[in-house]
């Protein structure tokens, strides 16, 4: 079976996110007779090339190359006229085509959504992480806000009302169900973890209290764990916290300035984005609490990780923590930052409380292996035939 697969909104290479290297990560772990053919950008290719298992690419090459994000709406509708065109080079002379779109954003899902109409013989495969909150809601820039808002809110009824198998989160199903997506097309399919590769990583010899895994955005709160861990270290002056993660310039010039106001240059080490997976559970292995301080999300592939290797999460009390993880974790209310600090030295200073969800974490870690994704993608696929 072939299935090609749809990247067509990754605008640069400091923004990657959870769900752009999911099913790369997958592609290792699926049945050899699984074809993947890749339609995507120059950066959509790098990213495949270094985490994917495929060697069959379809470049869309962008018209007009401006990096700066706010020209991210002018290179989205392009994309999604271009790959409308393109796609008919692609379908030509086959009888069933089957297509899988890697988000739930318009320059993916507007051009299949309209080929589906045109050809009844495509079976479009759809993929919904999380639902973005309303720009009003959420913090960071109003405008990248109300963007991201409207590009997932043009695609959601087209997904709805047309796409023949929707794969969503765990955390993210019941507000799909909420929102009258169809029960009969829509399924969980999580993301996992390279748990042999996470177990083999050495301890790094420098040790962190906490760490953080994600992009430097605003939704992932990761200026809310910056406060969190100025209050932390109020009281705690030798407490070390690792970020991990990129972003755009202007963002973590942003966090290092945030870092310098909260006079946390002694007790914070941000590494920027690591290259190597390796080298990033080096230093998760090298911390006792993984930090997970974001707004919205239905997985969270950096709490997977801390969990596999044994490490107890603290986060916002997101859906998530309850659906998409039952173990291995604590809440607090979302924003609460006094709540997530008092808790976070809690599960640090105390130590029964500690080891109980470091166990429970190395439980719930035993279903987070790729390869029971892979098996639960290949489950969905067998309708196809």
């Amino acid at each position: 079976m072939i299935i090609y697969v749809i990247s067509n909104t990754i605008l640069n290479e400091r923004n990657i996110s959870g769900g752009d290297i999911v099913l790369p990560k997958l592609s290792h772990y699926l049945n050899p007779e699984l074809k993947l053919v890749i339609v995507t950008n120059i950066i959509g290719k790098t990213l495949w090339e270094k985490y994917g298992d495929c060697t069959d690419f379809h470049l869309i090459k962008d018209l007009i190359d401006v990096k700066m994000l706010w020209f991210a709406p002018v290179k989205y509708i392009l994309r999604t006229i271009q790959l409308f065109i393109y796609f008919f080079k692609i379908s030509k002379n086959k009888d069933k085509i089957v297509v899988y779109t890697s988000s739930d954003l318009f320059p993916d899902t507007l051009p299949i959504f309209f080929h589906k109409i045109i050809n009844k013989e495509l079976y479009w495969i759809s993929r919904i992480y999380h639902i973005n909150k309303s720009p009003l809601k959420r913090k960071g820039n109003p405008l990248h806000n109300l963007f991201s808002y409207l590009a997932q809110r043009v695609s959601l009824p087209l997904i709805k009302f047309k796409s023949d198998l929707i794969l969503t989160l765990s955390g993210t199903y019941q507000t799909l169900r909420n929102m009258n997506f169809p029960e009969t097309r829509t399924e969980i399919l999580n993301a996992g973890v390279n748990e042999q590769l996470i177990k083999s990583a050495p301890i790094s010899n420098e040790k962190f209290e906490c760490f953080y895994l994600g992009s430097i955005i605003h939704t992932k709160g990761v200026f809310d764990l910056l406060e969190t861990w100025a209050k932390v270290v109020k009281t705690r002056k030798n407490y070390q916290l690792a970020v991990i993660g990129g972003g755009d310039k202007n963002m973590t010039s942003k966090l290092l300035m945030e870092i310098s106001a909260l006079k946390l240059n002694n007790n914070v080490k941000y590494f920027g984005r690591i290259e190597k997976d390796e080298d990033v559970y080096t230093i998760v292995k090298s911390s006792k609490v993984c930090i997970i301080p974001g707004h919205e999300n239905g997985w969270s592939l950096p709490a997977t990780e801390a969990m596999t290797a044994g490490i107890p999460v603290v986060a916002y009390a997101l859906d998530m923590f309850g659906e998409s993880f039952k173990k291995g974790f604590v809440t607090v209310p979302l924003y609460d930052q006094n709540a997530l600090a008092n808790k976070i030295c809690e599960v640090l200073e105390n130590d029964s409380l500690w080891e109980s969800l470091h166990q429970e974490a190395l439980s719930e870690s035993n279903r987070f292996s790729w390869k029971y994704i892979a098996i639960d993608l290949e489950k969905h696929l067998i309708n196809l035939n």
